[in-house]
């Protein structure tokens, strides 16, 4: 999925530097629908749900005696609450056990 929105990043890129006129303005309506069709289920929501299992998760990590980064627990957060996805059971560390 990363390459083809790589790939509309390039394409609104060179829209932009278009000319003005019929066809500029048709490739950026295209595009545009492209996107809006695309940002669905492809932007989950961090809300109150993944709120709390991020929790979970940041107090587990910290009882370990490890950190993570917030990204990384806020990823792991969603996929959790989407339950379609898989994160791993312990989180991956992003950082050094925190010292004793």
């Amino acid at each position: 999925m990363f390459y083809r929105i790589h790939e509309y990043r390039l394409a609104i890129l060179g829209i932009e530097i278009m000319p003005e006129g019929q066809r500029e303005t048709r490739l950026r309506h295209r595009i545009r629908e492209l996107l809006d069709s695309l940002s669905g289920p492809c932007i989950l929501p961090f809300d109150e749900a993944a709120a709390k299992a991020y929790a979970v998760i940041v107090a587990s990590a910290r009882a370990s005696g490890r950190s993570i980064l917030i990204a990384d627990g806020q990823i792991a957060a969603i996929a959790r609450v989407q339950g379609s996805l898989s994160p791993p059971a312990t989180p991956r560390l992003s950082r050094p056990p925190l010292s004793q």
